[in-house]
């Protein structure tokens, strides 16, 4: 195989096969694990090496074999280099975005039925937040509420007693 089908073709496949799988890997994870807001970097960064370490792994090995054999093959040129790592990060992104798209789907779908007030397959703990928010809101809003009137009964009362 030549240097541009393995850099441009075999090593963002390669890129995509793994992005998936960390992609179910962390929505397993952020199910059981409630790990968003407080470690996205750490995704993030971990993602970025997934994509850009078989791009070098696989640079690496072909300028050793290139070095090694003497092959008639050109060595790498840093316009090959930039499409791969250009590849690769197309590659790693498409199924982060697809799994991110289900997610908003299926967060969606689970604040529907929380509204209309129809159960959905999964358990409260793993509703959204955004469903956890508004029933917490409305909890501060009534205790101010309910705070609030009895302070007011204790003013019209202290007065009338004057």
């Amino acid at each position: 195989m030549d240097v541009d089908s393995r850099l441009l073709i075999k090593v963002p496949l390669r890129v995509m096969a793994i992005s998936a799988g960390y992609a179910a890997s962390l929505s397993l994870l952020e199910r059981h694990l409630r790990l968003k807001p407080d470690h996205e970097w750490l995704e993030v960064a971990i993602g970025v090496g997934l994509t850009l370490v078989p791009v070098a792994v696989e640079a690496h090995r072909i300028e050793g074999e290139h070095k090694n054999t003497g092959s008639e093959n050109e060595p790498i040129d840093w316009k090959t280099y930039e499409g791969a790592v250009w590849r690769s990060f197309m590659a790693s992104g498409a199924p982060i975005i697809f799994w991110q798209i289900a997610e908003t789907l299926v967060r969606k779908w689970e604040l529907m039925g929380y509204l209309t007030g129809t159960t959905t397959r999964r358990s409260s703990a793993d509703v959204n937040t955004a469903a956890q928010v508004a029933y917490r809101s409305r909890e501060s809003t009534e205790r101010s509420t309910s705070g609030s009137a009895r302070g007011a009964a204790l003013l019209t009362r202290g007065t009338g007693e004057n």
